[in-house]
């Protein structure tokens, strides 16, 4: 049986990162956890995921930077990117850059499963 790529999740809080990662693995979803920023186009290349639940609000990001860098890597560059995040401003700045979709936090289930469930798995 072959193993499906995973979504990557990526969060500053390894609580979010840990019981999303779960959620998602409990609905059939394989899934990846990272809390680093900067450790994510690596991962990216690593695991080739479907697609990538980013947080917004994480330390040391520069956005514009940071998206241009995964966009323009020819091996993850087309990966679905969708922003999380309950600050204000965050769906209007998902939106600038281009990102492929905007789930706001605190999320549920259904939203999560809605959201993922729009990439090709």
């Amino acid at each position: 049986m072959e193993r499906l790529n995973p979504v990557l999740v990526v969060d500053d809080d390894p609580g979010v990162v840990h019981s999303t990662v779960l959620v998602l693995e409990a609905l059939g979803v394989p899934a990846v956890g990272l809390s680093d920023v900067q450790s994510v186009l690596s991962l990216m290349r690593e695991t080739r995921p479907v697609a990538v639940l980013h947080d917004f609000q994480m330390p040391g990001i520069a956005w514009e930077a940071h998206i241009a860098a995964i966009r323009a890597d020819p091996a993850v560059g087309r990966t679905p990117i969708i922003m999380c995040s309950g600050a204000l401003g965050a769906r209007e700045a998902a939106a600038r850059l281009g990102l492929d979709g905007f789930l706001e936090k605190p999320f549920s289930v259904d939203a999560l499963l809605h959201e993922v469930s729009l990439r090709p798995l």
